[in-house]
């Protein structure tokens, strides 16, 4: 639409606005909502209506989501027996939400109370082909969840098993979900690049996925070529493996806020190739927590008509000023007109909101993947330990060439670590951090200098008393990183219930007193969640196994009102470690 005339022919000039698709169907429908007396040129009589009529569908669309989450879902109008174990209610009335809002939301629930099953039912329920984009050391998780609660295959983008797991990698074409992180877009998704050569006498030129050229191939000269970024996008990675968006008829971003920068690479890529496709859902404890400044990005991805421009944005939400370094949106205004606007998009529950559907200890394996950077130095640790494992050797010895491993293992899962404390910590949690080593500890404290403590080996008893007091009662302190065993026991930290480990210990009874830090009677917390980083095919995944099973025989003796002292506990931790021995062993001798 270019002008709007009056019906005496005249122009009215006063003003004019440059409008999007959706935009346009809000205008129309003001003005005819008015009776108001305007021509549209260039638009057909017919299209004029169907913009009304798409806009007022979206419109009663975005009021029952909001009528619907403020008078409550009637869940038990759903069979859920399509799942192969059920979600709680509160998840399945985030199901329903996502149904009323045609499938573009942003869930904010609080980390720990469950969005990945809230979208994996929401997809099986709709029957929906989807594309699972998350950070690297959740693809794994997502595909242990679709597997447990859905009973669907899925598959993961770039991932080859390594052949001693006999795993079978089921084809793409087969599965319902599909998963790859967010680094690993960059591999598929390739901008193409118009070029040409401005020179009077070369007519050089070329699309491909270059960004310029400084240099003419054709004639050689300097600076002489012009390069456009065109619409068209290759989704294809260099073993010839499609990634396209056509396919997909929803795309779930965990950690949505990975795109809450406008101007960064990645929310470029991730809205110009997956902007189109039908449903979106975006999952983050984080969101409504920071700047509102910051949201804008997450909602022009669900709903870029209703969202266009940032800076109006900005100035209207944000109290956007102009300064002498530029324009400043760190503000937050009109924020219950933001909220009204944005409620039928989304939906955010507290952990206490939901605490009566929890158990009371929720357990999450995260299976980490090893880069082939990491894995070729593991492997070659992994030799050198084999190559000296004798199975007569003595009990230190062997001891110590399982460190080697598990400490390698440990700076691994550091970076890991600090980004999963640093989602809690976001969402408004305080978390404990246990490890194996003191440099562990200590890069993790690091990691969050002005809000952290640390209590390992190394701390004096003063130092140690500080750290428990500071993490307990100030609000500031929101990491405690410490040593399983100095920091597992006859402490107290229950201003916490979330607990990650980091590294695993080889005693069981270690673990347990760990946990026990933030599971005791006088708890502020009814649910706790513990987290256990394991690094796939290594000797993480045999220490976990070896841990669960000696566990569960511990459990099982007192259950009968038997009696473990600290003896059949230290000889619980002899045979984990002869275990670990004898897998080291067999695999020496090719078993």
């Amino acid at each position: 639409m270019n002008h709007i005339k009056r019906e005496d022919g005249t122009e009215f000039d006063d003003w004019y606005r440059l409008f999007s698709y959706g935009g346009l169907g809000k205008l129309i429908f003001y003005i005819k909502s008015n009776n108001l007396k305007f021509k549209f040129i260039n638009v057909e009589p017919e299209e004029v209506e169907q913009l009304k009529n798409e806009f007022l569908q979206k419109k009663a669309t975005q009021e029952n989501a909001l009528k619907a989450k403020l008078d409550g879902l009637d869940i038990n109008s759903v069979d859920w027996s399509f799942m192969k174990e059920p979600p709680y209610d509160y998840q399945k009335q985030a199901v329903l939400f996502f149904e009323l809002a045609n499938g573009k939301a942003l869930l904010g629930d609080q980390a720990g109370v469950g969005k990945t099953l809230s979208a994996i039912t929401y997809a099986v329920k709709q029957n929906y082909k989807t594309l699972i984009i998350c950070p690297a050391g959740l693809k794994f998780l997502w595909k242990r969840e679709i597997e447990r609660f859905a009973g669907k295959d899925s598959y993961i983008f770039k991932y080859i098993p390594k052949k001693k797991t006999r795993e079978i990698i089921i084809p793409k074409e087969n599965c319902q979900f599909h998963i790859i992180n967010y680094e690993g877009l960059e591999s598929f998704i390739k901008l193409q690049f118009n070029h040409k050569c401005t020179f009077h006498d070369c007519e050089w030129k070329i699309t491909d996925i270059k960004k310029k050229y400084k240099t003419c191939p054709g004639c050689f000269r300097e600076n002489t070529v012009k390069s456009r970024l065109v619409n068209e996008m290759i989704f294809q990675d260099n073993d010839g493996i499609e990634l396209n968006p056509k396919d997909y008829a929803l795309v779930i971003l965990d950690e949505a806020h990975r795109i809450k920068t406008q101007k960064i690479s990645l929310t470029k890529t991730v809205k110009k190739a997956f902007g189109n496709i039908p449903h979106r859902l975006l999952l983050t404890g984080t969101a409504l927590l920071n700047k509102s400044y910051e949201l804008f990005s997450l909602l022009n991805f669900i709903d870029s008509d209703e969202w266009k421009n940032q800076h109006q944005f900005g100035l209207r939400y944000c109290g956007g000023k102009e300064t002498q370094f530029g324009w400043n949106f760190d503000d937050n205004t009109n924020m219950l007109e933001l909220n009204e606007r944005i409620s039928p998009y989304t939906l955010r529950r507290l952990r206490e909101e939901v605490i009566e559907f929890l158990p009371e200890v929720t357990r999450t394996v995260i299976p980490i993947e090893l880069t082939k950077e990491e894995w070729r130095e593991y492997s070659k640790i992994e030799k050198n330990v084999l190559d000296e494992t004798e199975e007569n050797d003595t009990d230190i010895n062997h001891l110590a060439r399982l460190q080697k491993l598990k400490q390698y293992l440990s700076e691994i899962k550091t970076k890991r670590t600090i980004e999963f404390t640093q989602d809690f910590i976001d969402g408004g949690n305080k978390v404990v951090v246990f490890s194996s080593f003191v440099k562990t500890a200590d890069n993790i404290a690091n990691a969050f200098i002005e809000q952290s403590v640390v209590f390992h080996s190394k701390r004096n008893p003063t130092q140690k008393q500080e750290a428990v007091d500071a993490f307990m009662t100030d609000d500031k302190i929101k990491v405690f990183s410490g040593g399983i065993q100095s920091a597992g026991v006859g402490i107290t930290l229950v201003s916490s219930n979330t607990l990650i480990f980091n590294d695993l210990d080889f005693v069981p009874g270690n673990m347990e007193q760990a946990e026990s830090r933030i599971i005791r009677q006088s708890t502020k917390h009814q649910n706790v969640q513990i987290i256990k980083l394991i690094c796939q095919d290594t000797i993480d995944e045999s220490i976990n196994q070896l841990l669960e099973t000696k566990t569960k025989v511990i459990t099982q003796v007192l259950d009968r009102k038997e009696y473990v002292n600290n003896e059949t506990i230290v000889e619980y931790s002899d045979n984990i470690i002869k275990d670990l021995v004898k897998i080291m062993i067999d695999k020496k001798n090719g078993r």
